[in-house]
């Protein structure tokens, strides 16, 4: 796996590259396999983002709580989390099956929430959206061969629309980076006594420097790149909070 991100980081070194898997955050044995698996990546500079497939069959009786627990398991890798192919049955498998809108509407007010506004995830992707894509008999589509929208696709729409989320969830509102703009790459971060590590990305999201925690209130870091614009992210107890830096 870390050969086939090598191959990839050096042919396209300007595209984004992501892991992707199923079946990640509904144990916490799995959850911690794929985090080793991040890491690995990560402390390569080989990996932008982590994606977790949000298939039925992985979150169906699975508490929303421990969806949630798991997403921030994943954040501590540091890097934006996708879900990246959600789907939810909409049949009632006790009657023959018969489609069930109520039931797939239900189970997409139970756990949507719970991964829109995890303060980890950039994004979510629907899977299987028109009838026929995928998982047809257990109903998982959103929209009937009429074009007519399934009651959990009403509901979803007007639910992204209204939802307004915080930028400032899990932030550590303490943390400050000073001076900025910062002359020879050297700079010193304030708020630190729950860090445990310091990133530094360039705009491609790369990782230039990486510190470990001090457990001082101050750190001072010393960067030695080129002029430009740069992400600070510290890791700290209250997740990740991050920084723009412009080194000059």
């Amino acid at each position: 796996m870390i050969k086939s991100f090598e191959l990839a980081r050096q042919y396209f070194p300007n595209a984004q590259l992501m892991i992707n898997d199923y079946s990640v955050i509904n144990t916490t044995f799995n959850v911690q396999r794929y985090l080793g698996i991040v890491n690995l990546l990560v402390a390569r500079n080989l990996v932008d983002g982590v994606g977790i497939q949000g298939h039925a069959f992985s979150t169906r009786g699975v508490p929303a709580t421990t969806l949630a627990t798991n997403l921030s398991v994943l954040a501590t890798a540091g890097k934006p989390l996708y879900i990246t192919e959600l789907d939810i049955d909409g049949v009632n498998s006790a009657m023959t099956p018969q489609l069930d809108d109520a039931i797939q509407l239900a189970e997409y007010q139970r756990i949507f929430p719970t991964l829109w506004e995890h303060p980890a995830v950039k994004g979510i992707t629907l899977w299987g959206y028109r009838l026929g894509h995928w998982r047809t008999a257990q109903g998982a589509y959103l929209v009937n061969s009429d074009n007519t929208e399934r009651s959990a696709l009403v509901w979803l729409k007007n639910y992204v629309r209204t939802t307004v989320l915080s930028t400032k969830a899990n932030q550590n509102a303490a943390l400050t980076l000073s001076p900025n703009p910062a002359t020879n790459g050297r700079f010193v971060l304030q708020g630190m006594e729950k860090a445990q590590t310091i990133r530094v990305l360039d705009l491609n999201g790369r990782l230039v420097k990486e510190v470990k925690g001090t457990n001082q209130t101050t750190t001072e870091v010393a960067l030695h790149v080129s002029p430009g614009l740069y992400v600070v992210q510290v890791i700290d107890g209250y997740g990740v909070t991050s920084r723009k830096l412009l080194v000059e």
